[in-house]
């Protein structure tokens, strides 16, 4: 309050201190981030039920110190290959794949603001989603598609090193087509070579993320690619 006995130059004192703490108000309210409401749920108990994911869906909500966790809850009807994208972060916020029992199946977890992403080949059933916060508190636009897979490629590679397919003598090109995914994890082939050979592999035509290995009849590597994503995956050797 101004004394009415102040001088002058009082005043003016007062009234520069007076919009100097106006301005300090306003300058820390400035960064401060609007949130968006609260859909995802806080536990896999309470998760929000996005029902059957046969398209794409989108969802924008928020983690941070007073919401750290979203869970939300989606149905596959079919075997699918499902793309999570978590976009639009201002604070480092990670993503998490669960199955109907709550065990994780994949995650993603990169640093600082960047995006996150989880692709997977799912067969139908319950899933869930979580949205986490690493740092900070930040909106976030979840991404979530599934496309069907068409009726599943007979399993001709056996799941283990005793159970492979047994090519035979390899002479000239062969070609194989088979299926991995969560519940086909590995296909082995074996097969035998006369002499001395130039060996060549070619692994394409994956939508998702699946290498190669070469071994020999101990089961050690002799060589392998592993390349990020759906890249194709090559093998030459002699």
């Amino acid at each position: 309050m101004y004394s009415p006995f102040s001088t002058p130059q009082a005043l003016a004192s007062q009234k520069q201190s007076t919009r100097s703490r106006r301005r300090s108000i306003i300058e820390a309210l400035e960064p401060r981030q609007m949130m968006a409401a609260d859909i995802g749920g806080n536990t896999i108990s309470s998760a929000a039920n996005i029902g059957t994911l046969d398209g794409s869906r989108i969802v924008s909500d928020w983690v941070g110190l007073a919401d750290p966790n979203d869970f939300m809850r989606i149905q596959v009807p079919q075997q699918s290959y499902v793309q999570f994208g978590l976009s639009g972060l201002r604070a480092d916020a990670d993503l998490q794949l669960l199955d109907s029992s709550g065990r994780s199946i994949a995650y993603s977890a990169r640093g600082g603001s960047n995006s996150e992403a989880i692709n997977e080949d799912l067969p139908a059933g319950t899933y869930y989603v979580r949205v986490y916060r690493f740092s900070g508190d930040t909106n976030y636009t979840l991404t979530m598609n599934a496309t069907p897979r068409q009726p599943n490629v007979q399993d001709n590679a056996g799941n283990s090193r005793d159970t492979a397919r047994n090519v035979g003598v390899l002479s000239g090109e062969r070609i194989y087509s088979d299926a991995v995914g969560s519940q086909d994890r590995d296909d082995f082939y074996r097969f035998q070579v006369t002499g001395r050979s130039s060996f060549e592999l070619q692994l394409d035509g994956v939508t998702s993320d699946a290498d190669v290995q070469l071994q020999d009849v101990n089961g050690r590597t002799i060589e392998s690619s592993t390349r990020a994503g759906s890249e194709s995956e090559s093998i030459r050797v002699t």
